[in-house]
Parts: structure tokens; C-alpha cells; sequence
């Protein structure tokens, strides 16, 4: 439970005396990462942004920590965070044979396939509504009608609690590597690469994402799978 300040205890105690009745004030909301591991990467996402002198969109993954360079893709700034900081996290990820390290499609199947059980499996839980969603934990879909050699879907970052809208749809900020800004943007216009921006989802009858609109409340409502992935301690089985 949180505890109050004593200059409101003080005064609380005063109006007692008197008769009058006083409301504790609502407990603080908790913004922090609702995992150890999720704190880590949020961590190290906020380290990279407080680092970063120059970054690009491309699906060559390129990193200069010295110099502040980041350069990949959407799923590739996922792969780079986890290898950093949750090397476990990382090889769970089942992707194909073929490639040489998971795209968002095979996150997004990770985590639609992971239980919501609070330990999770293999370090991934799957959190099934978006308004449970905290800093930390990843965002996947998959494109709507995947090409060969095309984009398989999506990845971002949650950055803070889903805000509720009036409409029923959730503004969340996000970190993401792309090559369009989304609302409320770090990157500068035409600027592509590591940011953070505002994205705002759809949900269905049971809570769960059904779609998102990238830069504004405004836009086109892309209905989509997605799955939401938490990364939880990984027991060690002896």
C-alpha cells in the first residue's frame, strides 16, 4: 500500500477532530515494467534513445555504440535489445529455419502461442488485453497479406500505460524503429530509425488489440492480428 504524506495525515487528523470525514486520496499509478526482465528492456531501450546521434530504417542491422549510430528495422531493434539484455528471451524465439534471426511475424506467433499464465513458458507471457499492457513488453502483428521478400508485419515497444480514449481505443506510446513517425514523434520529419511516437488501438469485445491507427486518432483503422509478449524469469529446471 502506498503510503501517504504526513502533511495529509496531519490535516486529515485535524478535520477528524472536527467531525469531518476525508477521503484517502487514489493510490499512484504504477508506470514502471511489470517484470524484471521487462524493466530491462525498457532500460536499455531508454539508454539507446538517450544515446542515439544517428539512426536509420533498414533491414540491415548496423550499430555503433560509440558513435550513437542505430540502424535496423522494426524487428531488428528487438533482437538487438534481447541479445543485449535477455540472450535466453531471445533464442526462445522459434522462427524458420532459413532465417537468421526472428522478423515480426515470428514474434507475433511467439507470443499469440504463449499462455497468460503469470510464469509464462520459456520466458514469454502473452498478455491478452491491451489496457494490462506495461512498459517493457513487446507488440507484434503480422501483415495483413505478407509478400515474399516483403514485410511480415510490425514490432513496437510499449512505453507507457494505454491511456483510454473516448471513442474506446487506447493511445499508448511506443518505441519502435520504422520508416514513417507516429504521433507525437522523437524523430524529426523525414527522419526514419529508433524513436519513440504515439500509436492508438482497437480493441474487441474481450479487450484484446484488434487494430491500430500509426500517427493520429484520425487516421485509417488497420485491423490486424497482434499479440502482446511480456518477457518473464525464465525458471531453471535442474
Amino acid at each position: 500500500m502506498t503510503r501517504l504524506p504526513a502533511a495529509w495525515l496531519a490535516i486529515a487528523g485535524l478535520l477528524a477532530c472536527q467531525g469531518v470525514s476525508v477521503e484517502r486520496p487514489p493510490e499512484a499509478v504504477k508506470t514502471k515494467p511489470a517484470s524484471a526482465p521487462g524493466e530491462r528492456i525498457a532500460a536499455e531501450l531508454h539508454r539507446m534513445l538517450a544515446n542515439v546521434r544517428s539512426t536509420e530504417y533498414s533491414h540491415t542491422t548496423r550499430v555503433s555504440e560509440s558513435t550513437g549510430e542505430y540502424v535496423f528495422d522494426c524487428s531488428g531493434l528487438a533482437c538487438y535489445v534481447l541479445r543485449r539484455q535477455l540472450p535466453e528471451h531471445y533464442r526462445n524465439i522459434p522462427m524458420a529455419k532459413k532465417r537468421a534471426r526472428p522478423l515480426a511475424v515470428d514474434f507475433y506467433q511467439c507470443f499469440a502461442a504463449a499462455p497468460t499464465q503469470e510464469a509464462g513458458r520459456n520466458g514469454w507471457r502473452r498478455i491478452a488485453r491491451l489496457i494490462d499492457a506495461r512498459p517493457g513488453d513487446i507488440v507484434a502483428w503480422r501483415s495483413a497479406a505478407p509478400r515474399p521478400g516483403g514485410s511480415t508485419g510490425h514490432v513496437v515497444i510499449v512505453d507507457d500505460l494505454p491511456a483510454k480514449a473516448a471513442n474506446g481505443e487506447f493511445r499508448v506510446g511506443v518505441i519502435d524503429s520504422t520508416s514513417s513517425r507516429h504521433g507525437d514523434d522523437t524523430r524529426k520529419t523525414g527522419q526514419t530509425g529508433l524513436g519513440r511516437g504515439t500509436m492508438w488501438f482497437a480493441v474487441d469485445g474481450e479487450g484484446k488489440p484488434a487494430g491500430y491507427r500509426w500517427g493520429s486518432p484520425k487516421q485509417q483503422l488497420r485491423t490486424r492480428d497482434i499479440a502482446i509478449g511480456r518477457a518473464v524469469p525464465i525458471e531453471n529446471k535442474k
